[in-house]
């Protein structure tokens, strides 16, 4: 088990207890973007627990700033992020408790166009559950922060059309120009 970084609990925390988290990709507005933000779209598929279950988790991005996004069934992402370099910094599912991984390593990177990252497919090996952690509030999560588990990643790329689909479904938008910077597997 590595040891996690005490801001990455901490991110998570905050997260849930004031509810970014809510936040998916139908929340995405491209007016909002700021003049040093571009858009990274692509798709998550979690096995956590041997089945796929994107609805009970979210994965949280790191760039000059940090942005989490909760996961859909359908597992999009479409998140306005710092141009330069991203990472995945790491996933949270939550079945009777809260399982965390921080990843290491998942970069991509982010120009003046919207970006496609890739369909990420993140296989967990946890055996998830309530943690005893739990049981202590605030107190056991100070303590709990290893990570939970295996991960296995893998990124593949899906057809242009298919991306070109999605963001327009999402915003509404007539097709853009994308560039391609597929995330790099993370441990």
């Amino acid at each position: 088990m590595q040891v996690k970084s005490r801001s990455f609990v901490f991110l998570f925390g905050l997260v849930v207890m004031f509810g970014c988290a809510s936040k998916d990709y139908r929340s995405f507005s491209p007016a909002k973007l700021k003049s040093n933000e571009s858009v990274a779209l692509g798709r998550f598929t979690i096995i956590f627990k041997g089945k796929a279950d994107n609805k009970n988790c979210m994965v949280c991005f790191k760039g000059k700033t940090t942005e989490c996004q909760r996961l859909t069934k359908e597992g999009i992402v479409i998140v306005a992020l710092t141009q330069g370099e991203n990472t995945l910094q790491g996933i949270s599912c939550n079945d009777s408790s809260e399982h965390r991984y921080e990843i290491k390593g998942a970069k991509f990177a982010l120009g003046t166009t919207p970006t496609y990252f890739g369909d990420v497919k993140i296989v967990w090996t946890e055996a998830g559950g309530f943690k005893t952690s739990q049981m202590f509030g605030a107190i056991g999560a100070a303590f709990d922060y290893g990570n939970d588990g295996k991960i296995v990643m893998s990124v593949e790329e899906t057809s242009e059309e298919a991306i070109q689909q999605t963001y327009r479904d999402v915003t509404s938008l007539a097709t853009v120009n994308f560039s391609k910077s597929l995330m790099s597997i993370g441990k």
